[in-house]
This record gives C-alpha cells, sequence and structure tokens, in this order.
C-alpha cells in the first residue's frame, strides 16, 4: 500500500553548501506545519555536503545524488519525485521561518491557482542581518497585482520575485520544465511563462533568510563570467516572452506601447511583438526586434501589412538603423537630459543628444519647448561609463527667448570628487548632475570638456574591483569568524571559572557590606560625641556667664567696704584731731 501523500514537497536542490546545509535543513524539518517531505538533490557537491546530509535520519527526507548537472536538472529531478500537494522551492544555504510552510498554505488556499512568493530577510554568512542596498531590495516589488503587470514588469526588468520563496500547486510547477541550459535565469524563465496561465501573488511578510554569501558565492551574484552568460541567456529568455500569451493579456500588459490595440491579425500581432521588443529597456530585447523587423520586412506574406499599417518598408527600416543603438555602441555616446515636469525624473520626460567622446570638447542644446514647464533638471553625461567633466557654461533661455546662465558650481554632482583643475571624476558608471533649473524652459545649452573611458573598460574595472572587494570582505569574514571563535574559547573559559570567581565576589561583597555596617555605627557614634560635646560646651558657656556675674558682685562688694573702712578713718582722724587742738 503506497505510503499516505504529504500535504507539502519542499524541493531542496543543494550544491556546496557544506556550512549552511545543515541549518538549512533543519530550518524544514522543524516547521510548525509538520505535513511534508524533503527532496534534497545534492547536484554532484565536491565539498563534504554529503557527510553533513549522512547525518540526518529523518523518515521525511528524500535523498537523491546526482552527478553535477545545474540548477535546472537538480530542480527538475526534485519536482518529479514530489507527491505532495503543494510544493515549494528551498535551497541548501538559506533558512525557513518557522512558521512559512504553515502561513503559505494558509495563504495559498484563499485564492486560485497561481505562484505565491514572498519577500524575505537577508543574513550574511554567520546569520547575522545582511546590509542590502534599497536599490537591492526594490527589485523585489510587492505593489504589483495583476498578471499583465508582473508581464509587463519581466519584460522590461527581468526577473522580480525571489525564487527560493516560491510555493504553488505541484499540478502548476510540473506543467513545464526548469531549461536546463539555462543557469543564470532558468526561474525567471519559469515564471515568465507560467505567469501566462496563472497569475503571481507576493508576500509582503518574510518566509525566509536569504543569505547574502561574500566573495561572490552566491549563483544569482554577478562576476564578469556569470554577466556574460546572463546576458547570452536573456536571448533565450527574451526571444520565447510572447509565446503563448493571449491577445487580452498581451493587450492589458503593454496597452500604452502598441502602436495598433486593436490589432486582429496574427500578422499584426507579430509587428505589433517587433516593435515591443525593438523599444525593449533591455539590449537583448532590442536586438531581437531588428532581428523580427527584419524578418517580417521580408516576409511576403506579414510585409503588406508591415508597410500599410505601421509605413514599415525596406528603406524605412533601413533608415531607421541609422539611428537606432541596440547595444548602446554610441548609447555610450549618447549625453541625456532627465526633466521633473511634476512626476519625478523617467524614461518618458528625457531627451538626448549624441555626443563623440574622443573629442575632449563637449556642447550639447537641448530642445524643452515641448514641455510647458519643468522643476528641474538633471543631465546624464554618459551611462555605462565613468568619466571625468568638466563643465565651462550652463545656459538656457525661456519662452520669451531670455538668455540666462547657471553658475557651473551650481551643478550638484553625484558620485565621485573634485580635482584641483574644478573637473568632477565619477566613480560611477551612472554619473549624472543636478541643475537648479525651473520654470518654462525653452533650451538648456550645456558645454565644457571631458575625458570619458570605454564603457567596456569601465564595466571590467568596476566588475573587477567589485570581485576584489567581494574577495576582500570574505577575507575580512574570516577574520571575523576567527576573532568569534576566539571569543567562544574565552567565554568558555569564564564560564568555567565563573563559580569561585562568583563566589569571592559574593565574600567581597559581604565584607564590603560588613564594613559599611560598621561605618554606620561608628558614623552614629561620631555623631552622639558631638551632641555631647555642645552641650558640654552650653553648660561651660552658662558657668562662665554666672563666673562673671559673680565678679562683678564682688567687685562691687570690695569696691563699697573700701569706701566705708575710708570714712571711719576720717571720723577717727577728726577726732583725735579735735582732741589735740
Amino acid at each position: 500500500m503506497a505510503a499516505e501523500r504529504p500535504l507539502v514537497s519542499v524541493l531542496f536542490p543543494t550544491y556546496n553548501h557544506e556550512r549552511y546545509v545543515a541549518a538549512a535543513l533543519r530550518s524544514v524539518l522543524n516547521q510548525t506545519l509538520g505535513d511534508l517531505e524533503v527532496i534534497v538533490v545534492d547536484d554532484g557537491s565536491t565539498d563534504d555536503t554529503a557527510s553533513v546530509l549522512d547525518q540526518f535520519h529523518d523518515p521525511r527526507i528524500v535523498r537523491v545524488q546526482q552527478s553535477n548537472s545545474g540548477p535546472s536538472q537538480a530542480i527538475n529531478r526534485a519536482v518529479a519525485l514530489a507527491r505532495g500537494t503543494y510544493v515549494a522551492q528551498m535551497s541548501g544555504d538559506d533558512l525557513c521561518l518557522p512558521d512559512r510552510l504553515e502561513r503559505q498554505v494558509a495563504l495559498y488556499r484563499k485564492g486560485p491557482s497561481r505562484l505565491l512568493f514572498s519577500t524575505a530577510e537577508f543574513i550574511d554568512e554567520n546569520d547575522r542581518p545582511a546590509e542590502v542596498t534599497d536599490e537591492f531590495r526594490s527589485i523585489f516589488p510587492t505593489h504589483l497585482r495583476k498578471q499583465s503587470e508582473y508581464v509587463r514588469r519581466f519584460f522590461d526588468c527581468g526577473n522580480c520575485v525571489n525564487a527560493v520563496t516560491a510555493f504553488t500547486e505541484r499540478d502548476v510547477l510540473a506543467t513545464r520544465r526548469f531549461d536546463a541550459g539555462l543557469y543564470q535565469s532558468q526561474d525567471f524563465d519559469m515564471w515568465a511563462q507560467l505567469v501566462k496561465r496563472v497569475p503571481i501573488e507576493v508576500d509582503p511578510k518574510p518566509t525566509i533568510c536569504y543569505r547574502i554569501i561574500g566573495g561572490s558565492a552566491n549563483l544569482s551574484a554577478m562576476t564578469p563570467g556569470r554577466y556574460l552568460r546572463a546576458m547570452s541567456e536573456s536571448l533565450v529568455n527574451m526571444g520565447r516572452f510572447f509565446e503563448g500569451m493571449s491577445d487580452d493579456l498581451f493587450r492589458e500588459a503593454f496597452a500604452d506601447r502598441l502602436r495598433y490595440p486593436k490589432f486582429a491579425t496574427l500578422a499584426e500581432r507579430a509587428c505589433e511583438e517587433a516593435f515591443l521588443y525593438l523599444t525593449s529597456p533591455l539590449a537583448t530585447g532590442r536586438l531581437l526586434g531588428i532581428q523580427r523587423l527584419f524578418a517580417l520586412v521580408n516576409d511576403p506574406d506579414i510585409a503588406p501589412t508591415l508597410a500599410e499599417r505601421y509605413g514599415y518598408d525596406p528603406p524605412t527600416f533601413a533608415r531607421m538603423l541609422l539611428t537606432l543603438d541596440p547595444l548602446t555602441l554610441l548609447g555610450d555616446m549618447r549625453s541625456r537630459l532627465y526633466l521633473d515636469t511634476g512626476a519625478g525624473f523617467n524614461h518618458n520626460d528625457l531627451l538626448t543628444e549624441f555626443a563623440y567622446y574622443p573629442k575632449s570638447e563637449f556642447s550639447f542644446t537641448f530642445d524643452l519647448s515641448r514641455f510647458p514647464f519643468v522643476r528641474s533638471l538633471r543631465w546624464d553625461p554618459v551611462e555605462g561609463a565613468l568619466c571625468k567633466v568638466n563643465l565651462t557654461q550652463i545656459e538656457w533661455r525661456d519662452r520669451s527667448g531670455n538668455r540666462q546662465r547657471l553658475d557651473p558650481k551650481q551643478a550638484e554632482p553625484n558620485l565621485g570628487h573634485w580635482h584641483a583643475d574644478g573637473s568632477f571624476g565619477f566613480s560611477t558608471v551612472d554619473p549624472w548632475f543636478s541643475l537648479p533649473i525651473q520654470g518654462q524652459v525653452s533650451s538648456v545649452t550645456i558645454s565644457g570638456v571631458w575625458s570619458i573611458e570605454p564603457a567596456s573598460v569601465s564595466l571590467n574595472r568596476v566588475l573587477t574591483e567589485k570581485t576584489i572587494l567581494d574577495e576582500l570582505v570574505a577575507r575580512r569574514l574570516a577574520q571575523v569568524e576567527e576573532t568569534r571563535r576566539q571569543l567562544n574559547r574565552v567565554q568558555t573559559v569564564l564560564a568555567e571559572e565563573l563559580p569561585s570567581v562568583t563566589d569571592r565576589a559574593v565574600d567581597l561583597e559581604e565584607q564590603i557590606l560588613e564594613q559599611e555596617r560598621l561605618l554606620v555605627r561608628v558614623e552614629v557614634t561620631l555623631a552622639e560625641r558631638e551632641r555631647q560635646l555642645m552641650e558640654r560646651d552650653d553648660e561651660l558657656a552658662e558657668r562662665q556667664r554666672e563666673l562673671d556675674v559673680t565678679r562683678e558682685e564682688l567687685a562691687a562688694i570690695r569696691a563699697s567696704r573700701g569706701y566705708q573702712w575710708v570714712s571711719r578713718l576720717r571720723r577717727i582722724w577728726r577726732t583725735m584731731t579735735g582732741r589735740a587742738a
């Protein structure tokens, strides 16, 4: 008799995660929802991952060992073995929060079949909170709701959901396989295909701790090689982006970009797709646009529609190629002025001018006449390259033709440092100056001197510096880890000696208390003695007063008796004198 199916199958591919896989697996096994199975697929790890996994004997674990075949093959193997009603993705270096599965099951049951994701907390190699930029967090938005919104986001920006948080029904995920040829974008490719069939929901509450590992150890972390591979894979992802997408979803997702929203034929749909590719924010999309449009111009069945409905014929296509820059070969040679007309800086309110970077001097005049009012301006000298810019003049005209000048020192750059010659050296491949110009502006002229580094050199230098920085961070983290181990040893020694130290401390504390009590008694005795002395002083003072009175009385008495004797002697004398007479 077959074993009862678990409620949730956790798909757990792992590769060279010896340091983290035990904690990751325990975070799954210790879930508040216990009705689960964990399908652990070790994709040919070359470290001690297998030895770590040998220590686990939980019957809910289904373990598979395979030769290294890549992330897609590992997850496909796990899906094929899954028996649960639901499947949840996981990895060997992240952590599930304790109630992840219980929360996702409850939330999923409240709606239709769909792909359920969540936000994540970010941790480092030592399980401490990792610092991530707001820009990185913005990759995973939570405000999107409709299928069409995710279709549009995927097309314009690439992946925007965290695969490790994925949760859905097994039957939904099993409808197609992860592409074995993709290593950087296999998850995105899967979601971009499934979103055509089912909605996507992102739970704003985190369900996992996503680990950021230094030294570019994460497969998703960009190294020069991975960046090149991701760009190549993007051609595959974008090339089949519209396959199987209904006309209704297509219209809803790209309503503001369609040249003929009421298209009705396959030929018109093919033209709309080509033009969307052609205006894609991604270089791979623009390349596909040229390829698709070239094929349509030369397709005898579609060329008439392209010419009649959209005004495109071979000469038009050839002229377009004079101005189209799909790989930004001249995009590195294009200067941009962004306008804040009330909605902030955006790609809709943007003016561009071609620039010849090998020439050191530049002067651009941007025509703002079609914008009624601007609040501020932002000038991007170049995109995708490092540069040094010395502004010599900024001039603008209002609608009345009045000419005004802005002191170049009022132009505020973003990242870099000032040089002694007055130039500013940017340390970012996205340099810009903020220009405090507002009002009814008809034109702006920006002049100066610059030096531009080739974009490929800048990119390689930035990526190389990032790799070096990652390695430095990894070494520093290793030093911190060693310091932590030493600290743990010290804490262990202290813990062993703590009882005796505590006893001595208690004895000393009792002695101090006894001394304090003795001091109090001495202070009381001294206060009593002082009081007694004060009373004796009062008694002595009183006796002194009595003695003074007595002395005064004695003196008076003495004085009175002396007078009486003198009077008596005088009478005797007179008596004797009279007799003699």
